[in-house]
């Protein structure tokens, strides 16, 4: 991912909340919401079937000291549909993208894979809930190069349901990478 002025510009009038934009990011519309305007770039991206908004409660908390952006997916939210084979309906999306995400009942090789390279060039957290029953708390394990939160008494969105637990989980993310 590239830092074009487009993708990381946050307008003068974003201390009022996040301000959704959009980018054309390899061919594909990306949705995001910017809020802050200064320290170190957040960029919180969601899990599967989610979207930016599941990130409001820590977005605004997190802008007070940071750059932070919400992004939709592909096939989520605002973001064009378009997940490369899927159909152009959100339905057809994200089936799509569940291929791509998960190998039976487990999370996909190539997902923890993107993670990693995106960690050997920025620091990444990845965040999971002791109880998620969807993708085991284990498999932040195969995220090489990111530092990993498992949250107790939070299931498969524990930045909905631990949100203080996972602020400070970036915050010290971010101290750490200094």
């Amino acid at each position: 991912m590239t830092r074009s002025s487009a993708w990381w510009c946050v307008p003068e009038d974003a201390a009022d909340g996040p301000v959704v934009q959009t980018a054309d990011v390899g061919g594909r519309k990306i949705s995001f919401a910017g809020a802050g305007q200064d320290g170190e770039v957040v960029l919180l991206i969601h899990g599967y079937g989610g979207n930016r908004n599941s990130w409001l409660s820590l977005q605004e908390p997190l802008a007070a000291r940071h750059r932070v952006y919400a992004l939709d997916l592909p096939g989520h939210g605002t973001s064009g549909k378009d997940v490369g084979d899927g159909s152009t309906g959100i339905l057809a999306a994200l089936h799509a993208l569940l291929d791509r995400l998960l190998d039976g009942d487990g999370q996909h090789a190539g997902s923890a894979a993107t993670l990693a390279a995106i960690g050997g060039a920025l620091p990444v957290s990845v965040v999971w809930g002791r109880q998620d029953r969807i993708i085991p708390p284990e498999q932040a394990h195969a995220v090489a190069g990111a530092v990993r939160y498992v949250i107790e008494g939070a299931g498969h969105m524990p930045h909905l349901e631990r949100p203080a637990d996972v602020q400070r989980a970036i915050e010290e993310t971010i101290a750490r990478a200094g």
